[in-house]
């Protein structure tokens, strides 16, 4: 559909997808995928191909922790559960699966950009 996942390069931009995000019908405490994944290097690039490291970053703590190894996709968190954490990102595993269960109603949602 000539669109990518978000490239997100400063705190406005952040604010403004978790919107978008939130004004949706239905969206879970996963929220959406954002446009940056692991590589085999095991740093994080933007899908233009642009290091993730340097710039911008909305990291929960303790994040990324590439939890079972094989964590290697971005979410932006949705919903607020315990304290203030919605609109800030999380290292998921990209099929959104744990030892073959899948996330099913709660995976994250897709939120896509058009090129420039």
């Amino acid at each position: 559909m000539g669109g990518d996942l978000p490239i997100i390069g400063s705190a406005k931009e952040n604010k403004f997808i978790l919107s978008l995000i939130q004004k949706q019908d239905t969206y879970t405490a996963l929220g959406a995928w954002i446009g940056f994944q692991r590589k085999a290097d095991s740093k994080f690039y933007w899908v233009d191909g642009t290091s993730v490291e340097g710039q911008f970053t909305a990291w929960y703590r303790w994040e990324p922790d590439n939890f079972g190894g094989n964590e290697n996709c971005g979410h932006m968190i949705g919903k607020e559960v315990a304290i203030s954490y919605a609109g800030m990102w999380n290292d998921l595993n990209c099929n959104a699966t744990y030892g073959g269960v899948t996330y099913g109603e709660n995976n994250p949602v897709i939120v896509c950009q058009k090129p420039f």
